[in-house]
């Protein structure tokens, strides 16, 4: 597992036995064999301040070293663990997520850890460059199986910067469409729980999450994570959060650990160190295979959680469905994703489980919806605008992995906009709500949006895309609807 992140102590002493020795990778130089100070340290990606490391904090959750006698032990304990330090520099991403063979070697690596996200964006559209990297590296990495890149889904369900509704304590302020990397096919999206077996008050919420894993609140009133900090009593996140293990100095009488770790940051290293066992079990797993085993087998959460629907110009609209199960028998829900992280179910799967069973990987052509003479969005009103779009050439053996809208509407404020797909087995999947945060300052949409709620559904037939304005005074109108599917032979 690479840790891509700001640092790694690779001298923790609860970490050294699992770090792959002369394969981490100090980012701050920039050719890693400079004369600068850092070039004698080309290997260690050390981070100099002392007010924590945020990578060394999530190495821990994956492979702090089991059986040692001390500290914690990681969800993968006995894991291959290196160090890339891409935030502090970000001058080579290629490099860091594997793209490099030599000098540095990163291609060799199984499982990329990224506990980082943009911050406070509005959905757009992913850059080629990244869209096609992100496949390069799951078509040739692992001899062909496909790196696994575990993302962190983002900390943004409070983010009310722009203006808060109280419809926002139940759908966010926010959505993990937001950040246009996260519709990739090629990401495992995480979402965060805390001890409650909820969601976690901050984790964001969206279509595009696959699964949700352990993270916890603020360790004050409710616990957080507990795993490794910088060494010493006078480095690390303990000079900065005075509670819990902080303030212990009989079972931390170093400053080697915290428990107040948290976020998505600290719910993705929980899945890398779990999809690392599902590879120790069995290594011939694809990537995709990952995500169809982690789909599978993942847990119900919060079962009890309701829609929340609101009556908008006399019609109701739904703004968060409750658990879905699609045609395909899959239960989804937008704060969960396809559920909890269940390791034990998941490696019980593996006892009857063939690897590269899921048929070629494909990609349609966009699928374009005729726009009649009026395509414009009906203000304050909750039947909205409904668009068809056909998809009647694909195979009839292809199943959907992931769906993608592209969409651009002319709107004075796009952030009325509540907008649902329905599969035409008739699932429904609301990729925007409305009152998103990070368009209220914006005159139009023009951004690719995911969904992986239809997964293992056919693709064939008529896909419907509901916009609908919940607010009076803004008008708007759609300019483009096209629909793309991802797609296996499952």
């Amino acid at each position: 597992v690479a840790v891509v992140d700001t640092g790694l102590e690779v001298c923790h002493p609860d970490l050294a036995a699992n770090i792959d020795p002369f394969t981490s990778i100090n980012f701050k130089s920039a050719d890693y064999t400079n004369s600068s100070w850092f070039g004698a340290f080309s290997n260690d990606p050390y981070q100099v301040s002392t007010y924590g490391d945020h990578g060394t904090a999530v190495a821990g959750i994956i492979a702090a070293r089991g059986n040692n006698g001390i500290g914690l032990r990681g969800v993968a304990p006995a894991v291959s663990l290196r160090g890339f330090n891409y935030l502090e520099n970000q001058c080579c991403l290629e490099d860091a997520l594997g793209g490099s063979p030599a000098d540095p070697q990163t291609d060799d690596v199984d499982i990329f850890n990224l506990s980082w996200g943009t911050s406070f964006s509005a959905p757009g559209v992913v850059s080629t460059s990244a869209n096609q990297l992100y496949r390069t590296m799951t078509e040739t990495l692992r001899d062909g199986k496909g790196a696994v890149y575990v993302k962190a889904a983002g900390n943004s369900f409070n983010a009310c910067f722009s203006k808060r509704h109280e419809v926002h304590d139940q759908i966010g302020c926010q959505t993990t469409n937001n950040e246009a990397v996260q519709v990739l096919p090629y990401l495992i999206a995480v979402g965060a729980l805390n001890a409650d077996d909820e969601r976690a008050s901050y984790s964001s919420t969206g279509s595009t999450l696959w699964v949700s894993a352990p993270a916890g609140q603020w360790g004050n009133s409710a616990p957080a994570s507990i795993t490794t900090d910088q060494v010493g009593t006078r480095r690390g996140y303990d000079q900065i959060s005075q509670r819990g293990l902080a303030l212990d100095s009989t079972e931390n009488p170093d400053g080697n650990y915290i428990s107040t770790f948290n976020g998505t940051s600290a719910a993705a290293p929980h899945a890398s160190g779990a999809i690392a066992l599902l590879l120790d079990k069995q290594p011939s797993l694809t990537w995709r295979d990952v995500k169809h085993v982690l789909a599978s087998t993942a847990r119900q959460v919060q079962s009890h959680l309701l829609e929340e629907r609101v009556a908008i110009g006399g019609a109701p609209i739904t703004l968060l469905d409750a658990w879905v199960e699609n045609a395909a028998g899959y239960t989804y829900h937008n704060h969960f994703g396809f559920g909890a992280i269940d390791i034990d179910a998941a490696l019980r799967f593996l006892d009857t489980y063939t690897s590269n069973g899921l048929g070629t990987f494909r990609e349609s052509v966009w699928f374009t919806a005729p726009l009649g003479e009026d395509s414009a969005i009906p203000d304050e009103r909750g039947t909205g605008l409904t668009l068809p779009v056909r998809v009647s050439t694909l195979a009839t053996d292809n199943t959907v992995e992931t769906v993608w809208v592209r969409l651009q509407v002319d709107h004075s404020f796009p952030a009325d906009l509540a907008i649902t797909l329905t599969s035409p087995q008739g699932t429904r999947s609301v990729i925007h709500p409305p009152l998103n945060n990070n368009i209220m300052v914006s005159s139009s949409i023009n951004a690719i949006l995911g969904s992986n709620a239809f997964y293992g559904e056919d693709p064939n037939g008529v896909w419907r895309l509901n916009l609908a304005d919940v607010v009076a005074g803004d008008v708007g109108s759609v300019t483009r609807f096209e629909l793309k599917v991802f797609m296996g032979q499952h």
